[in-house]
């Protein structure tokens, strides 16, 4: 048994197989927060991130670039607790609720950086590790228009 296992699995590699192996099942873009979210799981399979950092009040971001199963897991920040536990059920995304305004933490970058010193110490990264910091500014009213929150960003960082 161990024999054919290990024949087919050469056969598998072998490029005589290529026409008879389906591609990988991933769901195509429909919307521009899914073509966003399908962009930062590409770069984080070049990047190699220790996690991905997304900013996003009501977490909707996390959940298009989840859609497209990176590698790594998402850690999200939310404002509240409720749109925390909305995100709890999605496996690999990993919500934190951050209170910007009882910590006195101003701004885009105050938040990247509260929300990066939160996921170090939860131990998604270390020291030295890089990760993919996903921000969005004020998400999108749900008016249809299936428009991107303005603000949106891709950056990479390197914990200290």
């Amino acid at each position: 048994m161990q024999h054919i296992i290990e024949d087919t699995e050469k056969w598998i590699k072998s490029p005589a197989a290529e026409p008879f192996l389906l591609p990988p099942a991933v769901p195509s873009p429909e919307s521009p927060g899914e073509i966003f979210g399908s962009a930062v799981v590409e770069a984080s399979l070049n990047l190699d991130p220790a996690c991905i950092l997304v900013l996003s009040p009501d977490g909707s971001l996390a959940l298009d670039i989840w859609k497209y199963r990176p590698g790594v897991p998402i850690v999200c920040a939310v404002a509240s607790p409720k749109a925390g536990r909305m995100l709890q059920v999605y496996g690999g995304v990993h919500p934190i609720v951050l209170d910007y305004k009882a910590s006195g933490v101003n701004g885009t970058s105050g938040q990247l950086e509260a929300a990066k010193a939160l996921a170090r110490a939860l131990h998604f990264c270390r020291a030295g590790d890089n990760v993919l910091a996903v921000t969005a500014g004020h998400e999108s009213v749900a008016t249809g228009d299936n428009s991107l929150p303005p603000n949106l960003g891709m950056h990479i960082h390197r914990i200290a």
